[in-house]
């Protein structure tokens, strides 16, 4: 299924917004399975991998100005 026709269909039950989302998840999942079903790479890599790029971005994010009082 394109994702132009994922969209159309589950759009009207969880809403554009939920039906990116899980296109995205759907996504990274393919190509975790791609990866390890064709290039050796194993989950806990994986699973590694993630790990630090989370703690990376929330590194990053603790970094940031605080966000300006309104």
């Amino acid at each position: 299924m394109n994702f132009e026709d994922f969209l159309k269909q589950v759009s009207p039950k969880i809403g554009p917004k939920n039906a990116f989302d899980l296109a995205r998840d759907s996504q990274l999942k393919a190509l975790e399975r791609v990866l390890i079903q064709h290039c050796g790479i194993t989950q806990s890599q994986i699973d590694l991998a993630l790990e630090n790029e989370l703690k990376q971005l929330s590194e990053n994010i603790q970094n940031m100005p605080p966000l300006p009082n309104n």
